[in-house]
């Protein structure tokens, strides 16, 4: 059995890098969208796809403290009580596919079983194509990563793809690409570099505009302090209320064109409240200045979503008519999630179709709830 030139793949929790030196290529993901960075719980006991829909002639077989799945082209042995995965086996008669093995299971006080040792391979018309081994000497569910938590060297003509940011349901999204011109000590903190949460506005020139062109601000970064919101009112389901406070809390933000935008966001954001129950989490929602803030109020009791939401204010000195607290988080596009942790700063910022969800786990994360 041959074995190709392996790829190098280094996980923290926050950022998965994965090098290969056949064609110098870097890629970079997001861990939380990773199958390899262990972002939460539900990551460790997750039943693979494969599984998830079986075919009517799927076989399971008890084997003593055991039990083994046995669906067309897979295979999947697991313990009966804990559903710790021991072995799953996807391997097709042309000797391509995947195979894993888990060893060592060691059970946590919240419920978790997760492995000592991980091996993973990849096989291709019976060859080795790529595998990976990996050791959890601990484990701790609380830990918060910082960015800086690890850093990783790549030569000069690496090509660096950034796809931290790239929405894999959006046809024709593609990765930030960089070839770096020389030795790069630290591959994230460059690739963080041109990394900003969004393209800020653009603010016209006097020339087309009838305005003074103002210096481009700094565009925000994931750690930054959270900017102040600039909102004309705050509302519940009831009418005007008071701010929230948000001090030393952990805030879930989401900002939309109106108060009607996404029923399945507000229905996970809803169900989400149980789960925050007594802990230091807030919701948030803020919505346009174009905003009817009666209708806002009307839906939001309609449909019994009792978190605290705000009307924006119009920015000044642009040739759009943007929202000023959207504007001061320089965020991609209306429809955006934003979590603060409890120090108040930015510590995410999701435009995507799973966005919601991202950011309960982030809060949950951050706030120290056991899932």
């Amino acid at each position: 059995m041959e074995c190709r030139l392996a790829t190098l793949t280094l996980a923290n929790g926050n950022e998965v890098l994965s090098y290969s030196a056949d064609n110098a290529q870097l890629d970079l993901y997001d861990a939380q969208k990773s199958r390899i960075g262990f972002g939460r719980l539900s990551d460790l006991v997750t039943v693979p796809s494969m599984f998830q829909r079986l075919p009517d002639d799927t076989q399971v077989e008890e084997l003593g403290d055991r039990i083994q799945i046995d669906a067309t082209g897979a295979i999947l042995v697991a313990d009966r009580k804990t559903g710790f995965v021991h072995e799953m086996n996807s391997m097709r008669p042309d000797g391509s596919g995947l195979t894993v093995q888990q060893f060592g299971p060691v059970s946590h006080p919240n419920g978790a079983v997760t492995p000592t040792l991980r091996i993973e391979a990849n096989f291709r018309n019976h060859t080795l194509d790529r595998a990976q081994v990996v050791f959890l000497d601990e484990v701790d569910f609380e830990a918060e990563f910082l960015p800086n938590a690890f850093s990783f060297a790549a030569p000069a003509g690496t090509n660096l793809l950034d796809y931290r940011d790239v929405d894999r349901q959006q046809v024709g999204s593609r990765p930030r690409a960089k070839v770096t011109m020389g030795p790069v000590s630290d591959v994230v903190a460059t690739a963080n570099s041109t990394r900003p949460l969004a393209r800020p506005p653009q603010v016209p020139s006097a020339a087309n505009a009838g305005t003074v062109k103002t210096p481009a601000m700094k565009r925000l970064q994931l750690g930054d302090k959270s900017p102040e919101f600039r909102v004309a009112a705050w509302h519940d389901q009831n009418g005007k209320t008071s701010a929230p406070d948000l001090k030393g809390k952990v805030v879930i933000i989401n900002f939309h064109r109106d108060y009607d935008h996404n029923s399945e966001e507000n229905r996970e954001l809803r169900q989400a409240l149980k789960t925050f129950e007594g802990q230091a989490v807030e919701i948030i929602s803020i919505f346009s200045h174009r905003t009817d803030a009666e209708k806002a109020v009307a839906y939001m009791k309609k449909f019994q979503l009792p978190w605290k939401f705000a009307i924006d204010t119009p920015a000044e000195g642009t040739r759009y008519p943007y929202d000023a607290t959207f504007t001061a988080f320089h965020l991609p596009r209306p429809t955006t999630t934003v979590v603060i942790n409890s120090s108040g700063g930015v510590y995410s910022a999701e435009s995507h179709n799973n966005e919601i969800r991202d950011a309960i786990h982030a809060a949950v994360s951050l706030s120290g709830i056991k899932e």
